[in-house]
């Protein structure tokens, strides 16, 4: 019985599969989904892009292959995947060359080398950076061109970040060298709308280098550009980007009264356009500013609202693209809606006549394991209760970046911080305060918020911890940490 069921099941999923067509405009749509969906959930675009890759080779659609494989490897870097970026985005790079397309073959060795330069090996991203900028020269589309050169400079920019993450002086008079070259191609751009693209986001670059060299003029200059860019081209994400940098820009210079009305301004824009992630920013802003003005009561009145904002955001689940994504794999219904129905009914009847079945099979199993089941179940709740409590406290310190935060995670997390000792007996505090931060699952952009650093330092942190604790390159230092 168990087996005829199981190839009728097969044999309507087969030929289900069998029956979609994946057209050139179908595999374009499924990868601007899988685009949508690298910052909201990597591992669902890796998934969705592994098999757009697979129906593209399919039709040898070089193209879509080539695009999924630079979504692929984006999705790999933006979760701490090193080698796995690397290994996807030479694919890509290989299928690029093949095809002569040198514009995405130079997307490819841009994003290794910034890649190459997380891992350390500064000689193999110098060498993949000019291997670029040679590259890109044979591009025949004058405005791809210029774009993709600026792109290269801005990836020299990071590996230059990583070389000379502890020199902070070097570090920056280095990366507003290259975000300079980025800005001298970007200018060049013939169409307006395209050129545009690009420099509201390069005067940025430049203008929070400046902020950090404390260089408050040009930083100005350069946010006032990048602000213009921004209103005229209607690019709402980057005038809030603007405005929050303008808001960083008077803090630093004490000038809190101002960065409070440049935070304000955002939070009025930013909940005209419904920006939640933008609004936990500038509020993250305030309660800097009442801080340094020790006004307790706006303190607590944002401090207060950036902790429901920043909850709500946790629970926000995948959005429009990743449904997008589901329909789109689950096939075309309009080639043929009385074959699509008919699947459905026999699949609905098959699934039923087999929940009866295994239901019947197992229903005085059911009725015995119940009560047993029913008691750990409360044992669990209790157990759950305790647990719960003990790491929302946790939660709520590391989020005021409070002094007390280690000690207590020592207090509840004991065999895991006994073993990080065991592994590596000279880890300082701060390095003990980011593995515990990383194992209680706050994302780089979250720790760099709490504890008041740049996301880049964090990444360098990381790298630094990767080595102190010889995780190897392939190995996720989440999962890593989570099995301790």
């Amino acid at each position: 019985m168990k087996i005829l069921i199981f190839l009728i099941f097969f044999s309507v999923a087969f030929s289900f599969t069998s029956a979609q067509t994946y057209t050139i405009r179908k595999i374009d749509s499924l990868n601007y989904a899988a685009f949508k969906l690298i910052n909201s959930d990597p591992q669902k675009a890796i998934n969705l892009s592994k098999q757009i890759y697979n129906h593209s080779k399919k039709i040898d659609y070089s193209l879509g292959m080539i695009i999924s494989l630079e979504n692929t490897s984006f999705s790999y870097y933006s979760i701490g995947q090193s080698e796995k970026c690397i290994e996807y985005a030479t694919k890509e790079e290989e299928e690029a060359l093949r095809t002569n397309d040198y514009y995405h073959f130079c997307d490819a060795v841009r994003l290794k080398a910034v890649n190459f330069a997380l891992l350390g090996f500064f000689d193999k991203a110098d060498r993949e950076i000019n291997r670029g900028i040679s590259i890109a020269e044979k591009i025949t589309n004058f405005d791809k061109k210029q774009a993709i050169k600026g792109s290269i400079y801005q990836s020299k920019a990071n590996v230059t970040y990583y070389r000379y993450a502890e020199n902070e002086k070097m570090e920056n008079d280095s990366l507003i060298f290259y975000y300079k070259k980025a800005l001298e191609e970007f200018v060049l751009i013939k169409d307006k709308k395209e050129r545009n693209s690009h420099l509201d986001f390069a005067y940025y670059n430049l203008a929070d280098n400046f902020i950090s060299l404390k260089n408050y003029e040009l930083a100005e200059q350069y946010l006032n550009q990048a602000l213009i860019i921004s209103k005229n081209t209607k690019n709402t994400c980057s005038e809030f980007k603007v405005l929050l940098n303008f808001g960083r820009l008077y803090y630093s210079k004490a000038d809190y009264d101002k960065s409070i009305l440049y935070y304000n301004e955002t939070l009025r824009k930013a909940n005209l356009y419904k920006s939640p992630n933008t609004i936990k920013d500038a509020y993250q802003g305030l309660i800097n500013c009442y801080t340094e003005l020790k006004d307790q009561h706006n303190l607590n009145v944002y401090l207060n609202k950036y902790t429901k904002i920043s909850d709500s955001l946790t629970k926000i689940d995948t959005t429009a693209s990743a449904k997008i994504a589901l329909q789109e794999i689950s096939g075309d219904k309009s080639n043929s809606s009385t074959k699509f129905y008919l699947y459905i009914l026999i699949v609905c009847a098959l699934s039923i006549f087999a929940l009866i079945y295994f239901l019947f099979k197992h229903f005085n199993n059911y009725k015995r394991e119940k009560k047993n089941a029913n008691e750990k179940d409360l044992e669990i709740s209790e157990l759950t209760l305790k647990v719960n409590d003990a790491f929302e406290e946790l939660i709520q310190l590391a989020k005021n970046n409070d002094s007390c935060f280690l000690a207590r995670f020592q207090e509840i997390y004991p065999n895991f911080y006994h073993k990080l000792i065991t592994i590596n007996s000279k880890l300082v505090n701060t390095e003990l305060i980011l593995c515990a931060m990383i194992y209680l699952n706050f994302s780089s952009k979250e720790i760099a918020q709490y504890t008041f650093v740049q996301p880049k330092t964090v990444q360098v942190k990381k790298y630094r911890i990767r080595k102190k604790l010889n995780i190897p390159d392939d190995e996720d230092i989440y999962l890593f940490l989570k099995k301790l």
